[in-house]
């Protein structure tokens, strides 16, 4: 099994283009690259990617924004149910912490491939 990293087809605005929180479209722009890509495993994925967000937002200067969770990093949380997306879904939703109602920011999936 591999998995598939997938961003979301409906980003809001706010994760494009933000001063408030300027992490949420730096942080997109550092998983655009990766859109699509296959990996061995989550655990592959956070190690290749996820876990390299916080310095790329220090390399590129980005300022604090209004929400301090965002600093956490992005995390992986497998869900119970398959999310069905317009392009299949994802098994896993790629996300960041924040103080909003959700609790979180999402970015993305991964789907599990065969």
């Amino acid at each position: 099994m591999s998995i598939r990293f997938k961003l979301r087809l409906d980003m809001p605005t706010g994760f494009k283009k933000n001063e408030q929180y300027p992490e949420l479209p730096a942080i997109l722009n550092y998983l655009i690259p990766y859109d699509k890509q296959e990996f061995t495993s989550p655990e592959e994925f956070h190690k290749q990617v996820l876990s390299g967000t916080m310095d790329y937002l220090e390399k590129q200067e980005i300022p604090v924004g209004g929400d301090p969770k965002l600093r956490e990093g992005l995390d992986i949380e497998e869900l119970k149910e398959r999310f069905q997306t317009p392009d299949g879904g994802w098994d896993y939703i790629i996300f960041t912490p924040a103080t909003n109602e959700p609790g979180r920011c999402v970015f993305g999936g991964l789907e599990r491939v065969s």
